[in-house]
């Protein structure tokens, strides 16, 4: 395992952001592993991707972790964590301290998917202007893509489809 990254100093001295990434043949394994080492420590995942390969593969082959420790947590989860990955001789680790990401943006990128329902009852999403219901003119609702398909919730329930997402709108 290799841990790389610099030594300056993080946005706040109470939280550490550490990116994990894990190449293996069996990513379920992987995941099943990271999830049970999150279930053991106090940890906050911020992110968690596939890392897939090129066409014509296109399959999983490993995983991407955003990781938020409290400082005094960080040490010991390292090590720990260290000495797990390293038990596992046909997976490619590396750790790195994560404090060149714009955590605010981050956060803000993982908020985009909420809306406010504008006072004409539609909102914005990717340039374009989606019709929803003046009945929720200044609510706040969550948008989903599924398979070319912009779904809208409010308080979890489904109330309106969009159809035919490009896969523009959907990046």
């Amino acid at each position: 395992m290799k841990i790389t990254g610099n030594s300056a100093p993080v946005a706040s001295e109470k939280e550490v952001y550490i990116l994990l990434t894990i190449d293996a043949t069996d990513i379920e394994e992987v995941r099943h592993w990271f999830q049970d080492f999150c279930n053991r420590h106090p940890l906050e995942v911020m992110f968690v991707a596939d890392i897939k390969g090129k066409p014509p593969l296109e399959r999983p082959i490993g995983l991407a972790v955003l990781i938020k420790f409290t400082t005094s947590a960080l040490k010991s989860c390292i090590l720990e964590m260290q000495e797990e990955l390293q038990r596992h001789g046909n997976w490619r680790c590396e750790l790195m301290r994560a404090d060149w990401i714009e955590i605010k943006s981050f956060e803000k990128a993982a908020n985009e998917s909420k809306r406010k329902v504008q006072t004409d009852g539609r909102i914005s999403f990717k340039a374009h202007r989606y019709y929803i219901t003046q009945r929720l003119r200044g609510e706040e609702v969550e948008l989903k893509i599924d398979n070319s398909n912009l779904k809208i919730y409010y308080n979890g329930t489904l109330v309106k489809t969009f159809t035919g997402i490009s896969k523009e709108e959907q990046c």
